[in-house]
């Protein structure tokens, strides 16, 4: 690679950079940073002219690139909300977990398309015939016997805010108020043929 296409690279990565840290900060950020500015002597001369030039330099380039995402988009408060599903079968006149839908109880490269598809199952569609066709697909994978009760059962719960700031000794005896829902129950059929 020559001498001109090396100093091209480095000079594209320092103005990305440039235009990544001067688009970034939130206007509640920047307007600091300007009154910092403003509050020095040596800026004075350059406060008229550059006072908005990231908005016709920056900006664009950062819009057309799709980098204008901010840090927080990225954070908002975390999802609360801590749910496991579990296909129980009746053995012997009582409920037993046959598969249980949680994040650690599958392999890693199987846990996403799981759990989102049972959770798009859940709380997407309000029909039963999705609810039916998962757990006759649960009979035939796990080989349960026909006639078998089967059910699907979620038990959720909300871990509270941390607003104000809870001590260290809630958390330690925080002790979670889980909720059990029952969604379907059904029995498994005769298996499909292959």
């Amino acid at each position: 690679m020559n001498l001109l296409a090396k100093t091209a690279i480095v000079l594209f990565c320092l103005w990305h950079m440039l235009a990544i840290a001067l688009y970034s900060p939130t206007d509640t950020e920047r307007k600091k940073v300007k009154t910092w500015f403003a509050s020095q002597e040596w800026y004075q001369p350059f406060k008229e002219p550059y006072a908005n030039a990231y908005r016709w330099t920056v900006r664009p380039y950062v819009l057309l690139t799709s980098q204008w995402q901010r840090w927080n988009l990225f954070s908002p408060d975390p999802l609360r909300r801590v749910t496991n599903v579990s296909i129980e079968q009746l053995q012997n006149r009582t409920w037993q977990d046959v598969v249980v839908l949680e994040g650690g109880s599958m392999p890693w490269y199987r846990q996403a398309k799981e759990l989102k598809l049972a959770g798009r199952i859940d709380s997407s569609y309000q029909e039963d015939e999705f609810k039916e066709q998962y757990l006759q697909n649960v009979c035939r994978y796990q080989s349960l016997p026909t006639k078998t009760k089967v059910r699907w059962r979620k038990n959720y719960y909300v871990i509270p805010k941390n607003e104000p700031l809870h001590t260290a000794d809630f958390w330690h005896n925080y002790e979670p108020d889980v909720t059990s829902e029952v969604l379907y129950e059904t029995t498994c059929t005769k298996p499909l043929t292959s």
